[in-house]
């Protein structure tokens, strides 16, 4: 992340490369998800004396949602790493290898990393 920086890449477009793959697989789970529940928890519901029907709007509410929740946490991560200059990582990266705030955005940032030269 810190090379895409240096060479010119915008804090949004550093975002939106990041982003969007977790917003694929997120996109994936939701569409598994809901005829999965929905079958399930239609025959769940049709062993109770008292029955209700399954409206189509609670799997779009709680997708929406977990949409939503997903994308501003993983935004706010990716913009906080964003925004730390790189010519200071690469020097804290050298003088400062075994901090623990150093270890855990070294974790990050590998990861990302990882997951942005899959595709």
């Amino acid at each position: 992340m810190a090379i895409r920086k240096t060479l010119g890449c915008s804090d949004f477009g550093i975002i939106s490369l990041l982003s969007t793959f977790f917003i694929r697989i997120i996109f994936i789970a939701i569409v598994v998800a809901f005829p999965l529940g929905y079958f399930i928890m239609g025959d769940w519901l049709q062993s109770f004396a008292y029955r209700i029907s399954i409206e189509w709007w609670y799997f779009a509410l709680a997708g929406v949602l977990s949409f939503t929740m997903a994308w501003i946490a993983i935004a706010t991560q990716i913009f906080i790493a964003t925004r730390i200059n790189p010519v200071k990582y690469f020097k804290n990266k050298l003088l400062f290898r075994n901090s623990r705030k150093t270890a855990y955005f070294n974790q990050f940032v590998h990861k990302m990393v990882r997951i942005t030269h899959r595709y």
